[in-house]
């Protein structure tokens, strides 16, 4: 049985996190346009794929954070665009920075 655009898209993107992975590459990658990819992913999983996508990266931040890697190696790592960008978007999902949510872990 193949899968649906929405698992394969999670799927090769569970792979890729620490890469600078496109919407459109895996679109491609697929052999289905962008916005079939992101319709199919918002009607199966009720989230769009760019929201997954931020979600998944910065779970994985969280877990580099608290395994000792720098706010800067893991923003880098994880292809954010720059380390202040990461910082507002890991504030606006967890309501605290990286460097809160270190200091509560070594607490």
């Amino acid at each position: 049985s193949t899968l649906s655009p929405s698992s394969a898209a999670s799927d090769v993107y569970k792979r890729q996190l620490h890469s600078r992975l496109k919407i459109e590459d895996l679109a491609q990658s697929l052999h289905v346009s962008r916005d079939h990819l992101s319709a199919a992913f918002k009607k199966d999983r009720k989230i769009s794929l760019h929201r997954y996508i931020l979600d998944q990266k910065l779970q994985e931040a969280k877990h580099m954070l608290s395994h000792g890697m720098s706010i800067n190696e893991t923003s880098y790592t994880l292809c954010f665009c720059n380390e202040s960008h990461f910082i507002q978007l890991f504030k606006k999902k967890y309501g605290m920075t990286p460097g809160e949510y270190v200091a509560g872990c070594s607490s």
